[in-house]
């Protein structure tokens, strides 16, 4: 399956809060929204926006102020949204650094459990870029989330990672995001 809308997906920091916060409380308005998830207003915002873009949310028609218009779910969007509370639930219990709401580190996580060699997960996570997946493995290894093995056995040496850590606590979470088709 293809990593693109999930990868999407996690392209905002606030998406997959404001989602979760979205599901469990049927918050209708980006203010209340950004209050719960302890976001700021035009991150927010930027998180809506991007989730209207990507059909997860829509704008209630004929409800609400024009400048402050009323937010639903989409039926995609309940279906992704019941996900992201669950991730959101396991995850909250554990208290994560903010490392795991960066754009990367979800996508590398579910990719690392299923191959964790650097050149796989390079192309699988496409359009990532060699910069952006190194310095985002870097600081998921300096965290526990994963841990680097290089297997000197091979010509030339390859380079593994494999969730650990709390980052077990969050994989079922994320494998199930295939079975919904993100």
């Amino acid at each position: 399956m293809d990593n693109t809308e999930f990868i999407q997906l996690c392209s905002r920091a606030w998406a997959i809060p404001v989602l979760a916060a979205m599901t469990r409380g049927g918050l209708g308005r980006v203010s209340p929204i950004a209050s719960t998830i302890g976001a700021g207003r035009s991150a927010a915002t930027a998180s809506v926006l991007h989730l209207i873009e990507m059909g997860l949310i829509e704008r209630n028609t004929g409800h609400g102020h024009p400048l402050r218009p009323e937010i639903v779910l989409t039926s995609r969007g309940k279906q992704v949204g019941k996900w992201a509370a669950e991730l959101m639930d396991g995850v909250e219990v554990q208290e994560p650094s903010k490392l795991l709401w960066k754009s990367w580190s979800l996508p590398i996580l579910r990719s690392a459990a299923k191959d964790g060699q650097y050149a796989a997960l390079r192309r699988s996570l496409s359009p990532v870029t060699d910069r952006a997946l190194s310095l985002s493995l870097k600081a998921l290894t300096a965290e526990g989330w994963l841990a680097r093995r290089v297997d000197t056995e091979e010509v030339p040496p390859s380079v593994h990672y494999e969730p650990v850590g709390l980052a077990i606590s969050v994989l079922p979470s994320l494998q199930e995001s295939w079975s919904i088709g993100i």
